[in-house]
């Protein structure tokens, strides 16, 4: 349970929090929301799978999208998984180690070329992108 002490009056949904009182985050409840998930009592692992905003069958083609605070391990905001900061640092070092390593280049046959006006390139579509990576040394 996650609990704050009130600190000043604070309103919440209509309700009126008076300072003192120690408010709480009903972390069930939120998990069982009907609104955030159609069948909320059944075992779906699916609806945090990556398919998770793509047409489905069941949500009949309507597009799904999960709401930032509706899973509390995967929670957005400032308490937000420590760990997704450090992979974030993680992504950060391992890309600037392949950019100092390795030159990369587009082959010459690619369809992803899009020349610009001023003789620069653009990729305007990276799926299924190949890359040619060179050693600097």
């Amino acid at each position: 349970m996650v609990t704050r002490e009130v600190a000043k009056p604070t309103v919440v949904s209509g309700c009126q929090l008076k300072p003192g009182i120690v408010a709480g985050v009903y972390i069930y409840g939120i998990h069982h929301n009907h609104r955030c998930y159609p069948d909320p009592e059944t075992f779906d692992p699916d609806r945090f799978g990556p398919e998770d905003g793509n047409a489905s069958d069941k949500d009949h083609g309507q597009r799904r999208t999960r709401m930032p605070f509706s899973w509390i391990p995967f929670i957005a905001g400032s308490r937000q998984c420590m760990g997704m900061n450090f992979s974030l640092i993680e992504q950060h070092v391992f890309l600037s180690m392949l950019l100092r390593k390795f030159e990369w280049t587009l082959p010459a046959d690619s369809p992803f070329w899009k020349h610009t006006a001023t003789g620069s390139f653009e990729i305007s579509y990276p799926r299924d992108l190949n890359i040619v990576f060179t050693p600097r040394y």
